[in-house]
């Protein structure tokens, strides 16, 4: 009878067991497959930071050649009113 009663509990501690370890098998997919869309995620944010950063320096460099081609006019106009000043 003692035999019987321990099977028993051993079975249920084992079902229980077994039952807890599906539960955690489950949560561990469920945490990996949200990691993997995080990852997914991430990945397409720093290839849209790279893109984003191109398109800065691009900006950048026409800016300041902009920049500078107005600076050639501005001093080739005052270079030409001063010339018409002193006439």
């Amino acid at each position: 009878m003692f035999q019987n009663q321990y099977n028993i509990n051993l079975d249920k501690k084992t079902e229980s067991f077994n039952n807890e370890r599906k539960e955690l098998l489950k949560r561990l997919e469920n945490i990996t497959a949200e990691n993997n869309q995080k990852d997914q995620e991430l990945t397409g944010l720093k290839f849209k930071a790279e893109q984003m950063d191109k398109q800065i320096s691009e900006f950048n460099q026409v800016f300041k050649k902009e920049k500078d081609a107005n600076e050639e006019i501005k001093n080739e106009l005052t270079e030409k009113y001063e010339n018409l000043k002193k006439k």
